[in-house]
């Protein structure tokens, strides 16, 4: 005797919402001697537009940013932050990330001029 068992096809075209947020090139201006624009941006999917968020972003070696903790939506996809950035650093390295539901957190460095004095 013979026993078969049949399954029913699972239903695999149903898909499954997720969250995801993901980081975009950061674009750093210098405005003056010193002082530099750090523009932050992101993108995602399936995050409401007027969804709350946070944005940081930190930095070592001295360097200031004007605010480190900004509530947004995840709408704005973007920030800009103003780094206060000390003679003697000849580098600078940040943190900054955007949190809520999903979050990123990301490094990035770049190099200071020589007109920074």
């Amino acid at each position: 005797m013979t026993i078969a068992v049949y399954a029913k096809k699972p239903n695999i075209n149903k898909e499954v919402a997720f969250y995801e947020v993901l980081p975009q090139k950061v674009v750093v201006t210098q405005v003056k001697p010193g002082i530099f624009l750090a523009e932050s941006r992101w993108h995602g999917t399936g995050m409401h537009p007027n969804e709350l968020v946070f944005k940081r972003m930190r930095c070592k070696n001295g360097v200031t940013v004007n605010e480190t903790n900004v509530k947004g939506v995840f709408a704005d996809r973007k920030h800009v932050f103003e780094l206060s950035v000390p003679k003697h650093v000849k580098k600078v390295v940040c943190t900054r990330g955007v949190v809520d539901g999903d979050s990123f957190i990301g490094a990035f460095e770049f190099k200071v001029p020589n007109n920074n004095i």
